[in-house]
């Protein structure tokens, strides 16, 4: 056996994080952990990459027991992890982020730039995308799936045996994560074992060879993926069955926003219309021009041809405060950089979009702790007050502070940016649940959405993009993933 862990238990607190969670990887093995936000698997890939000391328990590699004095030291003893939040420096190339602080010497002491190309160089090949950069190439220039490959390009320069995946298509198109699959297939083939960890249910099918499921911080299970479903993976994962969602699609005949040629340097005639308590999604790769399309509607990007209808007038949107003021609303996908204001509390984070001169940002008046406590109890965040730090919240608690932030405002048009990106399977569905809901009250829906079992699931229509442009309009319910795909690409 490659890593065993036995009994492993860890506190913070009173908090148990982990209780008594024993797992098993075998060499060659891609073995995914799965759980709702909460459940354990950060503390336990933190303990494993040795960032932190478990209070109880054992860990073994290869037989012999092993205690963790940090991440270097975990390193030594062959497991390297790549985190979801990427650590590379934008103004180095690829080599010297692969090498950095491990940089080949002269003889003279300084950087041997040859021997470090022709390293990395070895290294790229190894892992079959030399084609797509070369070392030289500036961090700058890459996509976020070629910054993905570069990680794990690191982690491989250490030569693990163990090689701990977080999360690491969360952020990438189709096109590059189906490149990250085919590197982990040749990995597995050469023996390295691969911890994989993902909300996205449809990679772990696709790749992992066993999965442990954690709840609460405890153990459920470990099993085959062939003896498990979708259905019965989520079941234990949240420990109830999720039924499948109904169409509650209550379309009305206004036309709450209609667009017409609209263009600038990012997309180009750009035209449809979204009527009353429509869910209409924007489907497409990553980097179609989707946000680019929502971003230009709310006034985040200018515009240099087209007009923006709202209820049948023309209107001149140059900011988000003019969208705003036109009854617009965005709920952006980065949520922690652009959505929140991750010091403030739950309250102030609520109110901020209705703060003005009258009504001071730094405020904990009885107004805004009521309306923070609606929203709270509305969109059910789970915090033991509306006091508390946004930053301590979960993933999908985050993303309800955002929506309850931009509900506040009462909006006719809700635009959504990968409503569900990052979150649980749990959390998935209470967000899909609220977006019907809001649909259904009369409020009309721009969903954008990389994961296309979400648009079928909730959208009414769908528009496909490609290279800034509408290629296709879509009905959700005559159409399947194959047709978005065939014109997504």
């Amino acid at each position: 056996m490659r890593l065993e862990l036995h009994a492993i238990s860890k506190s913070f607190g009173p908090v148990k994080a982990v209780q008594n969670i024993s797992f098993d990887l075998m060499e060659g093995e891609v073995h995914a952990i799965c759980g709702e936000n909460g459940a354990g698997k950060s503390t336990l890939m933190n303990i494993l990459s040795g960032n932190l000391s478990p209070d109880s328990g054992e860990i073994r590699m290869e037989g012999s027991m092993v205690n963790f004095k940090n991440q270097m030291d975990a390193n030594v003893h062959g497991i390297a992890i790549v985190y979801q939040h990427l650590s590379l420096f934008d103004n180095q190339n690829v080599a010297e982020n692969i090498f950095v602080n491990r940089f080949p010497e002269t003889r003279s002491g300084f950087i041997n730039y040859t021997l470090l190309y022709q390293e990395t160089a070895i290294l790229l090949q190894k892992l079959g995308v030399d084609h797509l950069f070369q070392p030289q190439t500036k961090v700058s220039e890459l996509s976020a799936g070629q910054k993905q490959m570069v990680e794990i390009a690191k982690a491989l320069s250490q030569n693990p045996s163990v090689l701990i995946l977080d999360e690491p298509t969360a952020s990438i198109s189709g096109n590059d994560a189906q490149t990250l699959f085919r590197i982990i297939v040749g990995l597995k083939a050469g023996g390295t074992s691969i911890i994989y960890i993902s909300h996205r249910l449809d990679e772990i099918f696709e790749i992992a060879d066993r999965v442990t499921v954690l709840k609460d911080g405890k153990w459920v299970g470990v099993f085959k993926m062939e003896v498990l479903t979708r259905e019965s993976l989520i079941a234990m994962m949240i420990g109830r069955e999720i039924k499948k969602m109904a169409r509650n699609s209550n379309v009305g005949k206004e036309v709450v926003l209609e667009v017409r040629g609209l263009s600038n340097q990012k997309i180009r005639d750009i035209s449809f219309k979204i009527y009353q308590g429509e869910i209409l999604a924007l489907a497409g790769l990553v980097g179609a021009g989707r946000t680019e399309i929502a971003k230009t509607i709310f006034g985040a990007m200018r515009k240099q041809a087209g007009e923006i209808r709202v209820k049948n007038r023309v209107v001149d949107i140059n900011s988000p405060a003019d969208a705003v003021k036109y009854k617009i609303a965005f709920v952006p996908e980065e949520r922690k950089a652009l959505g929140l204001f991750a010091g403030m509390s739950i309250a102030e984070n609520i109110n901020s979009v209705n703060f003005n001169d009258e009504q001071p940002f730094f405020t904990n008046s009885t107004e805004v702790v009521k309306r923070a406590e609606t929203y709270k109890e509305k969109l059910r965040i789970v915090s033991h007050s509306v006091r508390q730090p946004v930053a301590a919240l979960s993933g999908g608690n985050q993303q309800k502070v955002v929506l309850a932030k931009w509900l506040s405002t009462n909006p006719d048009l809700l635009i959504i940016d990968e409503p569900t990106h990052g979150i649980d399977i749990g959390a998935k569905f209470e967000i899909y649940e609220m977006i019907q809901k809001l649909a259904v009250e009369g409020m009309s829906i721009l969903l954008i959405s990389s994961e296309l079992q979400e648009v079928l699931a909730i959208s009414d229509r769908i528009l496909v993009v490609k290279d800034g442009m509408i290629q296709k309009e879509l009905k959700t319910a005559d159409t399947s993933e194959e047709e978005i795909l065939k014109w997504a690409m």
